[in-house]
C-alpha cells in the first residue's frame, strides 16, 4: 500500500498470502491509503467476519472518506506542533526574564560566603543555595527542550557535549554582551552565571566551582588580568577577551 498507493479489496483473506492478520476471524478485508497531496501518511482498513463483504461501491467511498481522515490528521498535527511550539517560547521567555534575579540570588549569596568563615553550617546553607538555582536552571531548560504533546515528534535541541552541564561564569561589565553571551550558552546546555565586573568575578571564583570562566579585561574595579590572577576552586578552564 505505501508503495503502490493503491487501494486493495480482499475478497478472501484466506486465499491471499500476503495478508496481515488484524481483526481476528477476519474473512475478508478492505484497504485505502490515507493519501494527503501526494504523500501516503497512512493506511485505513476495514475488516468483515463475512467473505466478499465489500463492494467496489464501498472501495470508492472508502477512497473519499481517507482523504478527509488524512486532512483532519494533518490538521491536528498542524495544531499540535503550534501549541508545543508556542508553549516552547513561553518557557523560553520565562528562563530568560528568570535569568538575572536567580543569577542576583549566586551573587548574594556569594557575597555572604566571602564575608564569614568557609566551614560554618551558614556557609554550607549558602553554597546549598547555588546548588538549588543551578536545579532551577536545568528544569527551566528542560521545560524547553521538552514538547508540549508527549509523541509529537520535535527536532532535538543542540547542545554542546563540552558545555553541556557545565557552569560557566561570563564577567562583563556591559549588560547586553554579558547577557547575550549567557543567552546563548545557557542554549547550547551551559549553566551560566553573570559578573557586572571583575570583583564580583573575582567573589563568584573564590566561592564557586567553574569549569569555564569567560571574561572582558577592561572592566571596573578589577580587570580581567586580575580576574585571572584570582585563585579559583577548581576552575577548569579560563579565557579573557
Amino acid at each position: 500500500m505505501a508503495a503502490t498507493g493503491q487501494s486493495f479489496l480482499c475478497a478472501d483473506v484466506s486465499q491471499e498470502p500476503r495478508y496481515l492478520l488484524g481483526l481476528e476471524a477476519a474473512r475478508s478485508s478492505l484497504t485505502v491509503p490515507l493519501r494527503l497531496l501526494d504523500r501516503i501518511v497512512g493506511v485505513l482498513n476495514v475488516e468483515s467476519d463475512r467473505v466478499a463483504a465489500f463492494s467496489e461501491e464501498d472501495r470508492q467511498i472508502a477512497e473519499i472518506f481517507s482523504r478527509y481522515i488524512a486532512a483532519a490528521l494533518h490538521i491536528l498535527k498542524l495544531l499540535a506542533a503550534e501549541r508545543t511550539e508556542i508553549t516552547s517560547q513561553v518557557a523560553s521567555d520565562v528562563r530568560d526574564e528568570l535569568a538575572e534575579p536567580l543569577n542576583d540570588i549566586i551573587g548574594e549569596a556569594t557575597r555572604l560566603l566571602n564575608s564569614g568563615p568557609a566551614a560554618t553550617d551558614a556557609a554550607q546553607r549558602l553554597r546549598t543555595i547555588i546548588e538549588h538555582v543551578d536545579t532551577v536552571k536545568r528544569r527551566l531548560q528542560s521545560v524547553v527542550d521538552t514538547p508540549a504533546i508527549r509523541g509529537l515528534s520535535r527536532e532535538a535541541p543542540v547542545t554542546d557535549p563540552l558545555l553541556e552541564g557545565r557552569r560557566v561564569l561570563v564577567a562583563d561589565d556591559e549588560d547586553i554582551i554579558r547577557e547575550t553571551i549567557a543567552d546563548v550558552l545557557a542554549k547550547v546546555g551551559a549553566l551560566t552565571v553573570m559578573a557586572r565586573n571583575g570583583e564580583e568575578a573575582v567573589s563568584m571564583i573564590r566561592a564557586q566551582h567553574f569549569d569555564v570562566v569567560l571574561s572582558d579585561i577592561k572592566m571596573p574595579y578589577k580587570n580581567g588580568y586580575e580576574v585571572f590572577a584570582a585563585p579559583a576552586r577548581r576552575t577548569r578552564m579560563f579565557t579573557s577577551c
